[in-house]
């Protein structure tokens, strides 16, 4: 079961990647592009914050740095961290509802998206922080929340997993009830 749930990921992180490669410089707005593994990584992690799938971002970040411009290394932290204070948050509520859900995976990807921008003034361009926030992580992130909404819902089908308890009821494990 397992092996299975691993191989799904692999798909979809290298569909993210195509869909990177792509779909996103036809859908580009104003030299804004959507970030497809960020979006999927933290809407995963918002669907099923119990579960560790921390290394389905490394693993797709890596290879987004590699294939796409931008510092390598740089967008796996920034989206290992966002990871782990989402899920952290999810995992400590006692009954998060869907609206607290979205509402922290909304303010992660933000999160995320401000890490990335400042590797990104740091190491490559010359831009201020206020400047990198309202030129870029801005609307990169209003981009990639809608993709993530969409991926969000997707992601609570396609890894969704039953199982039997003792007493013979199928019961959902994971995501959000």
């Amino acid at each position: 079961m397992v092996a299975h749930v691993n191989l799904k990921l692999f798909i979809c992180v290298l569909l993210m990647l195509l869909l990177q490669c792509f779909l996103s410089p036809i859908i580009q707005i104003n030299s804004i592009l959507p970030n497809f593994i960020l979006a999927f990584c933290i809407s995963l992690s918002c669907a099923y914050p119990e579960r560790p799938y921390m290394w389905v971002s490394a693993l797709g970040c890596i290879l987004y740095d590699f294939v796409c411009s931008g510092p390598v290394g740089a967008l796996s932290v920034s989206v290992v961290v966002a990871m782990f204070f989402v899920t952290l948050a999810i995992n400590n509520l006692k009954k998060p509802t869907t609206f607290i859900i979205i509402t922290l995976m909304v303010l992660s990807i933000v999160f995320a998206e401000l890490i990335y921008g400042g590797f990104h003034s740091f190491l490559t361009v010359d831009y201020s922080i206020v400047e990198v926030f309202f030129l870029r992580v801005l609307p990169c992130s209003i981009y990639d929340v809608i993709i993530a909404l969409i991926l969000f819902v997707i992601n609570l089908k396609v890894f969704e997993e039953t199982q039997t308890s003792n007493a013979g009821i199928r019961h959902r494990t994971g995501g959000i009830s």
